[in-house]
């Protein structure tokens, strides 16, 4: 019903059609309300899940970033053990390259004394040998006669 189509009466609308009026326009807001209630509860359903489902993103998302956190942690750590280790291993590398340059002075030193000593003991060895052959230029035979046993008898 439509407001055109209300009768009129001696002094105005009947009261009965305005009532009529008033009872579909009251049904029609009704049925509309009821729709849009229904079409809301639907978005806000959906909505609750769309919320459910970002929850969701969210907590993976965090878990996600908690391990990234956790492996650069474990990485950097892996790196510090690591510029430690080397550091290590470069004193030790230190340590052993003096300690090889303190033996290759010794055996140098050990070399030179052994030099010294065969020049010595060769230097003797000449004498020796310079006297040895005094002793045989100084010997009449040229020879260890003297030496020699006697065979004759003593009177």
């Amino acid at each position: 019903m439509t407001l055109g189509e209300l009768k009129g009466g001696f002094f105005g609308y009947r009261k009965a059609g305005v009532y009529q009026y008033i009872i579909e326009l009251e049904e029609q807001f009704a049925a509309k309300l009821e729709a849009m209630g229904e079409n809301t509860r639907k978005l806000e359903a959906q909505y609750q899940r769309r919320i459910g489902q970002l929850e969701q993103e969210r907590d993976e998302a965090r878990r996600q970033c908690q391990l990234l956190l956790q492996a650069e942690e474990q990485r950097q750590q892996s790196e510090a053990e690591q510029r430690q280790e080397q550091l290590r291993l470069q004193e030790e590398t230190q340590q052993q390259s003096q300690l090889l340059a303190q033996y290759r002075r010794q055996v140098e030193q050990m070399r030179e004394m052994f030099r010294a000593m065969l020049a010595e003991v060769d230097g003797k060895a000449e004498a020796l040998d310079k006297q040895l052959e005094r002793v045989q230029e100084a010997c009449p035979e040229h020879n260890l006669s003297l030496f020699q046993r006697k065979t004759e008898q003593p009177a």
